[in-house]
Parts: C-alpha cells; structure tokens; sequence
C-alpha cells in the first residue's frame, strides 16, 4: 500500500551547525530541508506582539470566565520590547499570569509578572516573599482539580484576607 506523507518538522536549535559538528544525522538534515521556512524571533518581530496579545487576552478571559477588554498601552509597549527566551509560549503565560492578577477589565502593567516588568523578584520584601508562596501554594492545590474556577476561588480567598481573614484553608503546607 502506497502513502503520501509530508512532514512539517521545527527545530529551536541550528541543524546545520549540529549537522557539521556529528551531533544530528546530515542524512536526516537533507530530508528535513525539502522546505525551509525560517521564522525569525518574536523579538525580531515586535508587530507581531500586539496581535499576539489581543488572541492571548481573547483566550484568558473565556478560559477565566473574565470579561477582559482590552491591554494598557503601557503593558503593549513592555511587551514589545522584552527580551523573551520563550518566545511565543513565554508571552502566552504572561498574559495567563497577567489576566488572572488583574481585577478589573483592563490588563496593566502591575499585573505582569516581576520579571516582565524588570524588577529582580529577589527585590521584594519578606512579607511579599511570603504571600507570594501562599498565593502559589493556593493555586497549586486548585490546579490537579482541573477547576475553571480558579480565579473566582482565588478572589474569595483575597475577600477574606481584606475581611481580616487569614490564608489558611490552602496555604499551609
């Protein structure tokens, strides 16, 4: 039986560089290089960021239940000139981490992570130090639920905490 088969293979590393060094088969590398599209960098393609954004901020609010609208200026204008090692899934999770930290409809930038924003998470004080490891703990427990409610659960936990309430019921441990 005959099969017509085409396959779309991507690298993160320079084959041909590993090819002549004896760390990837050249045979391989000949077959793989039928058709070659070469996609430079998000940082090399900063137009690209705010397109990126405004999907990624699109799929974060159905994914939790927020009614996002729309990205400061500002937040674009960080984006854009961050030096990703990610790239694109890296800029994904900052707008996951980003839309579950913002409280209102309008992502800002107070609600990118730390290391986004150029600030050394090292640089916080031990008291942020220890929420934030609360706030982790948190939503490590909520995660293997495979919950959609997350944010709402995480939002009740902060209403107790202003309250006066402490993070007791998944922070310890």
């Amino acid at each position: 039986m005959a099969a017509d088969v085409r396959v779309i293979a991507t690298a993160n590393q320079n084959l041909d560089a590993l090819a002549a060094i004896g760390q990837f088969r050249r045979d391989l590398l000949y077959r793989l290089n039928g058709y070659v599209i070469a996609l430079p960098h998000l940082r090399e393609r900063r137009g690209d960021v705010a397109i990126l954004v405004e999907y990624f901020l699109r799929q974060s609010s159905r994914r939790l239940g927020k009614a996002l609208q729309a990205v400061a200026p500002d937040v674009l204008h960080v984006l854009e000139h961050h030096r990703r090692t990610g790239n694109v899934r890296e800029l994904e999770n900052v707008i996951r981490f980003a839309a579950i930290q913002t409280a209102g409809d309008v992502l800002t930038v107070d609600c990118l992570p730390a290391t986004v924003r150029g600030v050394s998470p090292a640089s916080g004080s031990l008291d942020e130090t220890v929420y934030f490891v609360g706030v982790r703990r948190f939503v490590q427990r909520l995660l293997p639920t495979g919950s959609l409610e997350i944010y709402r659960y995480f939002q009740a936990e902060v209403e107790r905490v202003v309250t006066g309430e402490v993070f007791t019921r998944f922070s310890r441990n």
